[in-house]
C-alpha cells in the first residue's frame, strides 16, 4: 500500500479532507491489533469519533479500489447515522464513480434500503435488485437482495 495506494495524489487528498488516519504497527502495538481486532494487514477500520467501527477492508487495494471502499465508508457513516437521503445521494456516487469495483454493488444494495427507510416504499428496494441483477447478477449483494422480489 506504501509503494502504490498512499503516494497516489487523489488518494491521499480524499484521506486528509475526510479521514484522521491512525497506522498501526503490528509488532510493537499488538494491544491495539487486538483492541480493534486485526487478523492481517493491511486492514483498514472507518470508525467514528466514539470508536464504533462503519466499515471495515482487509487486503491490498489499488487506488481506485481504495476510494470505492472509502467513498463506501462515508456513505455507511451517513447510513449508520440515519441520514438516509445523504448516504443514499453518497451510495450513488460510489456506483457512479466506482462501478468496477466490489464497493459498487454494496452500494446499490445500501442504496436501495436508504430509499425505502427514507419513503417506506417498497419499491425502492425492487429498483434495486433490478439494477443488482442488471449490473452485478454473480454478486452476493444480488443474492441478497432476492428476497424483494415478491
Amino acid at each position: 500500500m506504501g509503494a502504490v495506494t498512499y503516494p497516489n495524489l487523489e488518494v491521499a487528498e480524499f484521506i486528509s479532507s475526510h479521514f484522521i488516519p491512525l497506522k498501526l504497527d503490528g509488532t510493537s502495538q499488538m494491544k491495539q491489533f487486538k483492541e480493534f481486532d486485526v487478523q492481517w494487514t493491511p486492514t483498514f477500520i472507518v470508525c467514528d469519533r466514539n470508536r464504533k467501527e462503519h466499515h471495515r477492508v482487509t487486503g491490498f487495494l489499488e487506488p481506485v479500489r481504495f476510494l470505492g471502499e472509502m467513498h463506501l465508508a462515508l456513505a455507511n457513516l451517513a447510513f449508520h447515522a440515519e441520514q438516509y437521503n445523504e448516504a443514499a445521494q453518497a451510495y450513488r456516487q460510489v456506483v457512479d464513480r466506482y462501478a468496477e469495483t466490489s464497493a459498487a454493488p454494496a452500494a446499490v444494495y445500501y442504496g436501495g434500503v436508504c430509499r425505502y427507510k427514507d419513503s417506506g416504499d417498497a419499491a425502492c428496494l425492487k429498483e434495486a435488485l433490478v439494477e443488482l441483477k442488471e449490473k452485478y447478477p454473480g454478486s452476493d449483494w444480488a443474492k441478497k437482495a432476492e428476497v424483494w422480489a415478491d
